[in-house]
């Protein structure tokens, strides 16, 4: 622990290997109370560069873990039943067995029905929702939804083994060497809540009564984590997806700064290549009139070589009209639409 106080922020940097035996350690100093009160030792994967590392931070615990929540009020009765329980009441699917328990299981709905309407979830009972191809396997599930987040809550009954009484007839027949079983399967009184959905688990997924023996918490005292677990991992789909969009929309930003960059230069690299062209045809326009010139002084001074040389003159005359820029209106060319590879080579290139 005396490690922990001495690296910057809590925070040791150990090699990623090493991470087995740091979380022993960990468990062995939660187990011992070595952890002060309000603290955890949590794992965190550190790159640096090309390398990776372990993080072992020892630090206050998350503000989600230390909240107080208010408890959820379950009716004693089923006076004024909502959509949900009616449903699953009036359901041939719903596979909790014995009145007592059954009525139970629709008390605790009840109530997480209302409280996570009243936080703003809608809830929707879904009746023999198939869980095999054939359908022959079903249950009946509650959808919780916010937003575009969902969830799926639905009960299971435990099956109890119970030492068998047996009746008269089975001690008559094991006189004559019968047997009878020696315990039988009867459900349970006891009831597990499961979620299923999106998101990063916080609490948990699955919410089981102790057993009567262990004197523990029940149902009944799980609903309002129940409910706080749907709200948390609303909260952080919604804050991944807000950061998801935050980067999608950097990078959108810097996608169209980059463009205007990227046509800017491909703008000044076409101008540039344009005038060095026309600058280069010029040249070449007056070193063809300049040799044109030549022929026809040549030929002043020799007749011999007549009107065919002159001809030859009149043709390089021609081409070096063709192509001044200077005849043809010496002006900027239209620029083209860049295609993509071309804005890809205009592209500034990042900076490491």
């Amino acid at each position: 622990m005396a490690n922990f106080h001495e690296a910057a922020d809590g925070t040791l940097l150990v090699d990623w290997n090493e991470q087995p035996r740091f979380k022993q350690l960990a468990g062995l100093a939660k187990r011992h109370g070595r952890i002060p009160d309000g603290w955890e030792i949590t794992f965190a994967r550190h790159e640096e560069g090309k390398s990776v590392r372990l993080a072992v931070r020892l630090g206050p615990l998350p503000e989600w873990q230390t909240r107080v929540l208010d408890a959820i009020p379950v009716p004693a009765r089923l006076t004024d039943p909502n959509d949900v329980t009616q449903a699953l009441s009036a359901s041939d699917t719903f596979t909790i067995q014995g009145n007592t328990a059954r009525h139970r299981a629709l008390r605790l709905m009840q109530a997480l029905v209302e409280a996570a309407r009243s936080e703003g979830f809608s809830a929707r009972a879904v009746i023999g929702k198939k869980l095999n191809w054939s359908g022959d396997v079903r249950r009946d599930e509650v959808e919780f939804a916010t937003g575009a987040h969902r969830f799926q809550l639905w009960f299971r009954q435990p099956i109890d083994k119970v030492p068998h009484e047996p009746s008269e007839r089975e001690t008559t027949r094991a006189k004559r060497g019968y047997l009878f079983p020696d315990f039988d399967e009867v459900p349970s009184e006891n009831l597990t809540l499961k979620l299923e959905g999106q998101g990063e688990q916080f609490w948990a997924s699955s919410w089981s009564d102790a057993a009567p023996e262990e004197e523990g918490p029940r149902l009944e005292d799980h609903l309002a984590q129940v409910l706080e677990e749907m709200k948390l991992r609303c909260n952080q789909l919604t804050a991944a997806q807000e950061e998801a969009d935050r980067v999608h929309d950097e990078k959108e930003r810097q996608r169209r700064h980059d463009e205007v960059l990227a046509r800017a230069s491909f703008r000044a690299a076409f101008l540039t290549e344009a005038m060095q062209e026309q600058a280069e045809h010029w040249q070449e326009a007056r070193r063809l009139r300049a040799y044109a010139s030549a022929i026809r002084k040549n030929v002043e001074t020799d007749r011999s070589r007549g009107e065919a040389a002159l001809e030859w003159a009149r043709e390089i005359e021609q081409e070096a009209d063709r192509i001044d820029p200077l005849i043809q209106g010496a002006q900027a060319p239209r620029i083209p639409e860049p295609s993509y590879t071309q804005l890809q080579e205009h592209t500034p290139r990042p900076q490491w």
